[in-house]
């Protein structure tokens, strides 16, 4: 085989461009049914049970054969086309064209009304935009819906048939018009619940007071996260002249740590997690230790002392600048989120073993 066929692969190659330039399916099938030829198997063991296998394939590029993988991988096919083939073909009739998508006597199912119903419906659910997720997400949340399936449930119950001529009789039709219309999630991920909004979104009736509380809230979140873009922005372009960072807490990481429903009931050893996260340079690094060394307290952690002693001993200058509580979504959180995702299928027994996986 390597004597007649070149080491560049470049007759590899010409089968391929030659197989995928063909344009049409029942082409491609008379190419393999010319490549892929059926022979009656050479041998059958003695087996109380015979297998039911009558024939053999045997596979061929122009001037050669070979073996099944070289055939499929040269090509870049699957087995399926193989089936499909002989499945068609019985030897002597030619193929038949290929019918799929080009009849057009196939009714509408989905009609603009019933989509103007559907959308109705869930419009009528009342969406929240999620606070921590990068600014330019555009998913929704509904609150209080567990899934699709149940919000078609009560669009059965909903719908209006003297305010709506088409109805959405199916889950499938519900869930691929939702699907296309909208992006929308069925849960509100724990680090976005702050609680001056989810109080304001509970209040049936909100007087003035509680109206300009809850917009003083969203400016100053806005701004917050406003100051710390440019901060960000400032720190890339300077080059390493100014170092913009963020820092926070995991929640508590325990030992031991795993799947095994008796560690539920046992007592366990807390772990903390601060990560300290540079936006100049996109590097993370994570400070762990665990109860039998230090709390994490104010006392512990100690921040403005740190300030302190680096603005006398580097001479800098230093600003620190608070988000907005409820919003203090910052880019550590994709690190304590991979590390949740790391742990998940994973046995933890000691705080070592927690340094090794965030390491």
């Amino acid at each position: 085989m390597c004597e007649k066929i070149t080491q560049d692969q470049s007759q590899r190659l010409e089968c391929f461009t030659r197989f995928w330039k063909l344009g049409s399916p029942e082409k491609q099938w008379r190419f393999v049914a010319k490549y892929v030829t059926k022979v009656p198997k050479y041998r059958c063991l003695n087996r109380k049970t015979p297998n039911k296998r009558q024939y053999t394939l045997k596979y061929f590029l122009p001037c050669i054969n070979v073996c099944k993988t070289m055939f499929f991988k040269t090509l870049v096919v699957s087995e399926s086309i193989i089936k499909t083939t002989f499945k068609k073909y019985d030897g002597v009739s030619d193929f038949e064209e290929d019918q799929r998508g080009k009849h057009d006597h196939h009714k509408s199912v989905i009609t603009d009304e019933m989509i103007k119903s559907v959308c109705d419906h869930v419009n009528s659910f009342v969406p929240v935009e999620s606070h921590f997720i990068r600014k330019d997400s555009t998913k929704l949340y509904l609150d209080g819906s567990p899934s699709l399936s149940r919000m078609y449930k009560l669009y059965n119950e909903w719908f209006d048939q003297n305010l709506y001529s088409a109805k959405a009789t199916t889950e499938r039709q519900y869930r691929d018009i939702v699907n296309k219309k909208f992006n929308l999630g069925f849960h509100i991920p724990k680090k976005d619940q702050c609680e001056v909004c989810h109080i304001f979104r509970t209040i049936l009736t909100r007087n003035n007071e509680e109206k300009e509380k809850y917009e003083a809230h969203q400016k100053a979140k806005k701004t917050a996260r406003d100051m710390k873009e440019k901060d960000k922005r400032d720190a890339i372009e300077s080059r390493g002249s100014i170092v913009t960072a963020v820092f926070d807490f995991q929640k508590v990481l325990t030992c031991p740590h795993g799947e095994i429903s008796i560690l539920y009931y046992k007592r366990k050893l807390s772990a903390f997690n601060f990560t300290v996260f540079n936006l100049g340079q996109k590097k993370a690094v994570c400070y762990i230790w665990d109860e039998t060394v230090a709390k994490r307290g104010a006392n512990e952690i100690c921040i403005f002392c740190i300030f302190i002693c680096s603005k006398k001993k580097y001479k800098v200058s230093i600003t620190h600048r608070f988000l907005e509580t409820g919003h203090t979504q910052n880019e550590g959180d994709s690190v304590h989120a991979l590390i949740d995702r790391s742990s998940h299928s994973k046995m933890i027994h000691t705080p070592d073993e927690w340094r090794l996986l965030v390491r």
